[in-house]
């Protein structure tokens, strides 16, 4: 739940701020980058 909250609420952001202003790549590959350090700690913290 607490996850498909988060996605959510980043979907939410994102059309928003897209119907008002393009989305730059600069802002994409932060998200990206983002979202996979959140992965790989997630993961590890869950294998110890």
């Amino acid at each position: 739940m607490l996850l498909q909250a988060f996605r959510d609420d980043l979907r939410v952001e994102l059309r928003l701020h897209a119907s008002t202003a393009p989305v730059t790549p600069v802002t994409l590959e932060t998200i990206r980058t983002v979202l996979d350090q959140a992965r790989i700690s997630i993961r590890n913290s869950l294998r110890t």
